[in-house]
């Protein structure tokens, strides 16, 4: 026993002398630590950091106001049976206040390329038109179950307009699961261009939208109108229609470059 014992704190000695060697005057020389020992340690920390991340990338659209935890992110079938009840909702939503949306950014890539939800999706993004905000601003809008989801509408303040601004102007919350959906704003008073009413580092990962001459993390959406509209409806496997845009693979074009089709592992 008691050579174990000396074993153990002989291996502590060795692991708390790599990890902080002593310095200066009256430093002592710390023994190596075995080759073997070292890899394990430096796996671990490797695999911690890599875990910490892809919790980090997840819980990154999650509202921590109505999320369950704080710091556990939804398993990946809850997440998804949440992003189809949020996307059927918008739908729903804009349907009944007679305002044009289509589906954007990731979402629309699930649409056209799989005509589902994309695997390891986070969040809904659709976008409508600035010059029908009005009609979301008059009064307050409740969703269609307002003990599933929470509304914020920018300019509206029964809707905590206040959370909110020009890029994305809406978001739509799932109480049960913290996810979302943005609601991006668009601009379509130039006959020819449909451009983003703001800069966004949303917009980050855009191929081809041009960087913000101030913020230069953030970028503008501006495409040709013949790209968008008209609108229309398009099938999924979700046994739901979204309203998507006239071009949809230009869109693809423009917002994931030529190898959009290709889904990233």
């Amino acid at each position: 026993m008691g050579v174990m014992v000396a074993k153990a704190r002989h291996q502590a000695k060795r692991l708390r002398c790599w990890a902080f060697p002593a310095h200066g005057k009256g430093g002592h020389r710390c023994p190596r630590l075995p080759k073997s020992a070292a890899l394990l340690l430096s796996l671990s920390l490797g695999l911690l950091l890599v875990s910490l991340c892809y919790l980090n990338q997840r819980l990154s659209h999650v509202d921590v106001n109505y999320a369950p935890s704080r710091w556990i992110a939804p398993d990946l079938r809850t997440q998804r049976n949440s992003l189809i009840d949020l996307l059927r909702e918008v739908d729903l939503l804009f349907t009944a206040l007679n305002v044009e949306y289509f589906v954007f950014a990731g979402t629309a890539l699930g649409v056209e390329r799989e005509h589902d939800i994309i695997q390891h999706d986070t969040d809904v993004d659709v976008a409508i038109f600035k010059d029908q905000l009005h009609l979301l601003q008059q009064t307050r809008i409740l969703p269609s179950a307002p003990e599933r989801f929470a509304l914020q509408i920018w300019g509206n303040h029964q809707n905590e307009g206040h959370l909110r601004d020009e890029a994305i102007a809406l978001r739509l919350i799932d109480k049960q699961t913290g996810l979302y959906a943005d609601v991006f704003l668009m601009d379509r008073s130039n006959p020819s261009r449909v451009k983003s009413a703001a800069t966004s580092l949303a917009l980050q990962g855009c191929y081809a939208c041009p960087k913000s001459k101030r913020k230069r993390k953030q970028r503008w959406f501006n495409i040709s109108t013949s790209i968008i509209l008209p609108l229309r409806r398009c099938p999924t496997r979700l046994n739901i229609t979204v309203s998507c845009v006239a071009q949809p693979e230009e869109l693809l074009l423009y917002f994931y470059g030529p190898d959009w089709r290709i889904p990233k592992k």
